[in-house]
């Protein structure tokens, strides 16, 4: 299998060749209790594909630490699926600080956001800088995540120019607690942007707000 892109059709979470598609029968029964399609209720919308859970996780991994970045696609259209026929204008996503793009080789919500701009016809841009190089979410307690990134996201200057009177879709991988996309979502709405949020995987509203699914949740 190639490192960007598999030679063999495969299932994404389990491997097992397939004839068609990207995820097995197996897989797919296993996921059911995790498809979200909907929005989870912070104290914003956020659209998710799915609700996180060990497959979602194991996935999740492989695309961010494991060199599986041909998985951006299915990642990608898996979040149109699940934004219906949401309209936004343009996209931007949660840029990561210049170490931690370095270290990672690729900003796995970038790719995410280059994908789905380039699907609806609409530009995608880099609005959002991280001017602090903040501690990894994932590895905090819920409760100090917000301060974590409180004042680590600012605007690239012009940015404003582009957003003001815009709907934008702002786009990250996954969403806990809310803090990361919600500080840049702040930053967008400042320069006139109407926000709308998605991820491809989002927990029940950072643990306390309850969930609001869609139409097509399953």
């Amino acid at each position: 299998m190639s490192i960007l892109f598999p030679n063999i059709p495969s299932c994404v979470y389990c491997s097992r060749e397939l004839p068609r598609g990207e995820v097995c029968p197996a897989c797919r029964r296993k996921l059911a209790p995790l498809a979200l399609f909907g929005r989870a209720a912070y104290p914003f919308a956020c659209c998710g594909a799915y609700r996180y859970g060990e497959a979602i996780r194991r996935l999740v991994w492989r695309y961010k630490f494991e060199g599986a970045r041909w998985l951006y696609a299915y990642l990608a259209d898996e979040m149109l699926h699940a934004l219906l026929d949401e309209a936004f204008d343009l996209v931007c996503f949660v840029p990561l600080h210049p170490r931690r793009l370095a270290w990672r080789g690729f900003n796995q919500s970038q790719l995410l956001a280059e994908r789905i701009a380039a699907r609806r016809g609409c530009p995608c841009i880099p609005a959002l800088v991280r001017i602090r190089n903040t501690h990894a979410q994932a590895k905090l307690p819920h409760d100090e995540r917000a301060a974590n990134v409180a004042g680590a996201f600012a605007l690239r200057p012009g940015a404003a120019e582009v957003l003001s009177g815009r709907r934008v879709l702002l786009v990250d991988d996954v969403v806990t607690t809310g803090a990361t996309i919600g500080g840049c979502r702040e930053q967008l709405r400042a320069a006139g942007a109407e926000v709308l949020c998605a991820a491809f995987t989002v927990t029940a509203g950072g643990g306390d707000s309850p969930l609001r699914f869609g139409k097509n949740s399953v």
